[in-house]
């Protein structure tokens, strides 16, 4: 799995179809300070692997060139 950050820090998984949004997952609003919601979805990343697989089969993608991708990991 490809882990993006775009948007102001809405959290991503890249597909073959685009960005699927997962920030709710990491369970971080993508407006919380600081911006550790990459890090925390990292952390958590082996118990949430099952949630994250359904989301890329379940979820729509938004076209890669519709999205504005930002540092992953700002700190």
């Amino acid at each position: 799995m490809k882990l993006v950050t775009f948007n102001k820090e809405h959290l991503g998984i890249v597909t073959d179809a685009g960005v699927v949004d997962v920030t709710d997952l990491a369970g971080l609003d993508a407006n919380f300070w600081p911006p550790v919601g990459m890090v925390r979805l990292i952390a958590d990343f082996e118990a949430l692997q099952p949630q994250l697989a359904d989301a890329v089969a379940s979820r729509e993608a938004r076209p890669l060139d519709s999205v504005r991708l930002e540092a992953p990991v700002r700190w």
